[in-house]
């Protein structure tokens, strides 16, 4: 067992988890796990910055280690808890919840150890409220990798004086085609056809109810008509 997931050292995580609750700086990043891309934003811009971590690839590795260390029982839930973590909509939110999942699942032990020192001290951003106004995952980002690969670099390796030169070139060309091609204008507001608009304008005017599913002390489940309701009356 390493350090990190040895029970022994709860007490020290636990001082470490109180220090990162303190405020954050509003500079952010959205980080693959990779300690290398993380280490050069905080010598950058500082320690005290938000590095948000791309939810697709943290739940990816939250469930390996799930997989790898819990009853299978147990598994289903335990992940469904995390995804529950995930929708956090507030800190405060996310570290009562954390505490609580920590509290439910610490007849887990390797798990829960290994669970608060990788995602709840050492990478802690992965919840929707870590960052407002920032995207969950990079994928996005990610899409671009072919592009840059088949028409930049042709999948080639290069010289690190020859690839700043291709990068320059490929980061040119694509501002050029911002400015010209109308189409690839990078959007500010989210777009909403007229028919939506419609739609949802005339869902909102409906007298419906919102029935209570399920409560506990954090959260709170609704039974919320969908579209298939909208010309019913409630």
């Amino acid at each position: 067992m390493s350090p990190a997931c040895n029970p022994s050292h709860r007490t020290a995580n636990a001082a470490l988890l109180a220090r990162t609750r303190s405020p954050v700086s509003h500079v952010r990043a959205l980080a693959l796990l990779a300690k290398a891309i993380q280490t050069a934003f905080a010598s950058t811009f500082g320690t005290d910055t938000v590095i948000r971590m791309c939810w697709a690839h943290a739940k990816k590795k939250m469930q390996t280690r799930v997989e790898q260390s819990v009853q299978k029982k147990s598994q289903k839930e335990i992940l469904q808890d995390i995804d529950a973590l995930q929708c956090a909509s507030t800190q405060e939110i996310f570290d009562q919840a954390s505490e609580k999942f920590l509290d439910k699942w610490k007849s887990e032990n390797d798990f829960s150890a290994c669970f608060e020192n990788e995602w709840l001290i050492l990478n802690r951003f992965w919840y929707l409220s870590a960052s407002p106004g920032t995207p969950a995952t990079n994928n996005d980002l990610e899409s671009f990798n072919k592009t840059i690969k088949d028409g930049g670099m042709l999948r080639e390796r290069h010289p690190l004086a020859r690839f700043l030169v291709i990068a320059s070139d490929i980061v040119k060309d694509w501002s050029n085609e911002y400015i010209t091609n109308t189409e690839r204008r990078f959007a500010k507001l989210p777009t909403v056809s007229l028919k939506t608009w419609t739609e949802s304008y005339q869902w909102a005017k409906l007298s419906k109810q919102v029935p209570l599913k399920n409560s506990t002390e954090l959260v709170c489940s609704y039974r919320i008509p969908a579209v298939r309701f909208r010309m019913q009356k409630f």
